[in-house]
C-alpha cells in the first residue's frame, strides 16, 4: 500500500517539498556571471545575485544566459508538476511558490524571473492579464512603494 502511494503521489510530494526549493536555491546566475566575468555577485554592487546584476556586472552574454537559466527553473517546475503531481492547477502554482521560497531562503534573491516565466508556463492568458492589470495600475499609482505592493 505504501509503495503504491509512493509511486503515484510520493515522488510529486518529494518534488514539491524538496526538489523545487533546491532548484530555486541553485545560484545559476552567480555561477554564470562568475564564469563570464570572474566577478562574484555576492561581493560587488548591491550584493544581489539577480538577473539585472548579471547584466550590469557580467555583461550582455552573462545577463542573457542568466535570464534563460532563471526562466528555465520557473518553467521546469511547472512542467514537473504536470508530470508528477495530480492534474490540478493548484499543484503547478504550489511548485512555483516552493521554487521562489527556495530562491529567497537559499539563494538570497527575489525569484522574480522564476515567477514570471513560471506563470507564463502555467497559463499564458493569466500571465498576460496579470501583466496588463499590474502594468496599468503601476502607471496610475504615483507612489513607488505603494505601486509595488499593488502589483504584488
Amino acid at each position: 500500500m505504501i509503495l503504491n502511494w509512493m509511486s503515484s503521489y510520493g515522488w510529486g510530494i518529494v518534488f514539491l517539498l524538496l526538489i523545487c526549493p533546491l532548484i530555486g536555491g541553485l545560484p545559476l546566475t552567480g555561477w554564470i556571471t562568475r564564469f563570464f566575468s570572474s566577478k562574484n555577485l555576492a561581493e560587488v554592487g548591491t550584493r544581489n545575485i539577480g538577473v539585472s546584476a548579471a547584466f550590469y556586472h557580467g555583461g550582455t552574454t552573462a545577463g542573457i544566459l542568466a535570464v534563460i537559466a532563471e526562466a528555465a527553473k520557473g518553467i521546469g517546475v511547472v512542467l514537473g508538476a504536470r508530470q508528477w503531481l495530480p492534474a490540478h492547477p493548484v499543484w503547478e502554482l504550489a511548485t512555483l511558490v516552493a521554487l521562489v521560497a527556495g530562491r529567497y531562503w537559499l539563494g538570497k534573491g527575489a525569484g522574480t524571473t522564476n515567477a514570471v516565466w513560471g506563470v507564463i508556463a502555467y497559463n499564458w492568458r493569466v500571465a498576460l492579464a496579470l501583466f496588463l492589470v499590474s502594468g496599468g495600475l503601476s502607471m496610475l499609482i504615483t507612489d513607488r512603494r505603494q505601486g509595488r505592493w499593488i502589483v504584488l
